[in-house]
This record gives C-alpha cells, structure tokens and sequence, in this order.
C-alpha cells in the first residue's frame, strides 16, 4: 500500500483558508463618523482612527449562494452582486441566469460584529445600486461556511 503524505493533507486546508482570508481582509474598509452607522455599500479606505478591529483571530467567512429574482422573476445573467456590512464587504461577483455564487465575507470590526447584519445588493458600490429584500444576521462559525440563501430585489438599477 501506498502511504498517503499527511503534511500535504495539512497545508491544503490551511492554505484555502489563508486565501479566503485575505479576499475577504483586501474587501475592508470604514466609516469616517462613528455616530451614524451607515449600510450603503459605498466603502472607503478605512482609517485607523476609527476603526477596532475584532480582536483575536479573524472570523471565519460565510459563503453565499442560491437563487437570485428581480421582482420576484429569475434575474438576468451578468450583473454584478455583493454583500456589505458596515466595515467589511465581499468581492463583487457576477449573476448566473437567475442565480448567484461566491458572495464571501465575515465581520471585520467590533461595528460589524455590533450591526450584525450582512446586506446584500446589486449594482455598483459607487453608483447606482439596489438593496435585496433579505439580510441575514451574522453568525459566529468555526471554519468556512456555506449559505444557500435566495434573494429578491425589487428592481434592477437604473430602473
């Protein structure tokens, strides 16, 4: 029998993790006014005065997919969709006809842990966009997490 190499089986998992960690640490950003706490998706550098990041290793990201409608109607293929929260945001991805995938991200500051809501959206963050029906509440999970959630969005932007 041939004897399988462990170090590799180790590195692989840790190694996807690492990836997804920086995705999501690259997406971040802050608010300028910590008294109004703001879930426009419109995210800017984020500046060291004011943000606190989590403390202790950075949580594990939620990985969302499923089917997306445009007034209750399959949405288009190719339109751009992404998740927010206050500080933290995921990648922007691109619709499938009437589905999307790969929307990762998790909470990234004590203001995104105290919000606790991911929001999602289509559109452009520093232009015309539109907010889903659904949000989903963060939860606290101990590796990479996948969710099938099914969004609604009223409209396509611009419209």
């Amino acid at each position: 029998m041939e004897k399988k190499n462990s170090k590799h089986n180790k590195i692989i998992p840790k190694l996807f993790i690492t990836v997804i960690l920086i995705i999501i640490l690259s997406s971040c950003s802050g608010e300028k006014n910590l008294s109004q706490i703001n879930t426009d998706p419109t995210q800017e550098i984020i500046n060291s005065d004011d943000f606190t990041p989590i403390s202790g290793s950075p949580p594990m990201p939620h990985i969302f997919n499923g089917k997306f409608t445009i007034n209750n109607k399959p949405g288009p293929k190719g339109i751009t969709i992404f998740a927010n929260i206050i500080d933290g945001g995921s990648p922007i991805s691109i619709t499938n006809q009437g589905s999307y995938m790969h929307i990762i991200l998790s909470p990234v500051s004590e203001r995104d842990l105290d919000h606790g809501i991911f929001h999602f959206y289509i559109g452009s963050r520093e232009g015309e966009y539109v907010e889903a029906d659904q949000r989903y509440n963060i939860k606290s999970v101990t590796s990479p997490t996948i969710i099938e959630l099914d969004l609604n969005f009223s409209k396509l932007p611009g419209n």
